[in-house]
């Protein structure tokens, strides 16, 4: 048996025997230093290089596997997209059904967008390799061999004769071009609507149709006969009673449908005021012209404004202003430095410096005072200045003043209300009704005109700038 008190002599590896009066033992210290193992740098090397290897391997393959996307154009990637929905189209669970060997092989084909309005399984159509829209009852058909026909409703085919092209139908008539090199017009019924040949046609509007003949574009009517005198390089089709035309020196000119040339006698055309607009003739001389642009009267003028009220304002060229109305005729004799447009039947004159007013349709003055500068009657109100700083305010239809107060500024009437400036060192705005009240009891550094029932206004104080909108009770609103 094995004395449990007997441990085996480290160097010797030989039992020891303690003594029975056993003392605790001291540790052992030792003055050689312990010999570790060495790493083994070759295979450590070997496993640092195999994990690269496998990172750049990994690396390479993600890179390899994106190279296909990366590489196609916009238009194969599309592709192939395509060609994924069709698979996932042809391969979507249906239920199974036994197809004949034709229908097999016609499911295979890619599918072709439906043809527009024709019932795909007529059999009437199955000739047909394109068909179009029916337009007036009509449909214009092209054949396998690349023949144009016309159809109707019952896909009876209206006009067989060989045609080389073919529009569509267009105001009822349709321009073709036979096989014999003729171009034409037909209606409905497949009848020609003249006997003419032309070298080419285009389509009628505003039952006019351009057509070349020796070469010649010009225009006819629904009979096939000349509209008007005029050859053209080139002819377009009419839209609102006028059509674009080149002249063979290459000159591009806007006609009318009786073939007059529009805008070659004049150089610049006003607004028109019910059928009547001024103009500049080429000699730089203004007057007015109906809508056929024919001159309403045989003076000129160094300047003719646009008609407002019934009247214009002119300019003859010894420097004299007044009103002429819709006939040319002067609205009264009397002439004057200058004149503005008529504005609420009433119009600003000026008689020499410091005496402006207004006048009325007839040319009566409306008041007898004078002012150093007034504006057009605009909301029932003008604003008139009398020139001695700080004196603006408005006045009615007829002349009387408005209110009391006078005002640095004062600008138009709107939607009730206008803007004016205080006569003050700040000059701050506020808003005014028509008898003078303020709309509210603040001011502001800049106010705007009140515009569909709100106007921008702003507020400054020290170190800040407001900018915000108010309603016409003067309450901010935003």
């Amino acid at each position: 048996m094995e004395d449990l008190n007997t441990n085996n002599n480290p160097e010797t590896n030989q039992p020891t025997q303690e003594p029975l009066n056993k003392q605790p033992v001291e540790p052992i210290t030792y003055n050689t230093p312990v010999q570790r193992k060495k790493p083994n740098i070759f295979l450590a090397t070997i496993g640092v290089t195999i994990v690269v290897l496998a990172f750049v391997y990994l690396l390479a393959a993600y890179v390899f596997s994106m190279w296909p996307f990366v590489e196609k154009s916009e238009s194969e990637t599309i592709h192939d997209i395509i060609m994924e929905i069709q698979k996932a189209e042809e391969t979507s669970e249906e239920p199974e059904i036994a197809l004949e060997p034709e229908e097999a092989e016609e499911k295979k084909k890619p599918k072709l967008p439906a043809l527009p309005v024709i019932d795909e399984s007529t059999d009437e159509t199955s000739e047909y390799s394109v068909i179009g829209e029916f337009i007036d009852g009509i449909a214009r058909v092209e054949t396998a061999e690349g023949n144009i026909k016309y159809i109707n409703e019952s896909y009876e085919v209206i006009f067989d004769k060989c045609l080389l092209n073919g529009d569509f139908f267009n105001e009822g008539k349709a321009a073709v071009k036979d096989c014999d090199d003729n171009a034409y017009h037909i209606d409905v019924n497949g009848e020609r609507i003249y006997q003419n040949n032309f070298e080419k046609v285009s389509d009628f509007s505003e039952n006019l149709a351009a057509v070349q003949k020796d070469g010649n574009w010009f225009y006819i009517d629904e009979g096939g006969n000349r509209a008007f005198d005029g050859n053209f390089s080139y002819a377009g089709p009419f839209k609102d009673g006028e059509a674009q035309v080149t002249s063979f020196d290459g000159k591009s000119q806007k006609i009318n449908t009786q073939g007059k040339i529009l805008g070659n006698e004049y150089l610049s055309i006003c607004p028109e005021y019910e059928g009547i607009r001024c103009a500049v003739d080429l000699s730089g001389k203004q007057l007015h012209i109906d809508k056929n642009d024919n001159p309403i009267y045989e003076q000129r003028y160094q300047i003719a404004r646009s008609f407002s009220n019934g009247r214009a304002a002119v300019k003859d060229f010894d420097g004299n202003e007044f009103h002429i109305d819709t006939n040319g005729n002067r609205v009264y004799e009397k002439n004057y430095d200058e004149v503005k447009d008529y504005s609420e039947e009433r119009a600003v004159v000026k008689e020499g410096y410091g005496k402006m007013y207004h006048i009325d349709l007839n040319g009566n003055r409306l008041y007898e005072k004078n002012y150093d500068n007034v504006t057009s009657f605009k909301d029932g109100a003008a604003v008139v200045d009398e020139g001695r700083g700080g004196k603006q305010y408005h006045i009615g239809l007829n002349g009387e003043r408005l209110y009391d107060q006078s005002y640095q500024t004062a600008r138009s009437f709107n939607d009730g209300y206008a803007a004016v400036r205080l006569v003050q060192q700040n000059e701050r705005w506020i808003y005014i009704d028509k008898e003078g009240n303020p709309i509210n009891d603040q001011e502001y550094v800049d106010a705007d005109d009140f515009q569909n029932g709100k106007a921008q206004v702003a507020q400054s104080e020290i170190g800040s700038y407001d900018i915000f909108h108010i309603d016409t009770d003067g309450n901010r609103i935003d």
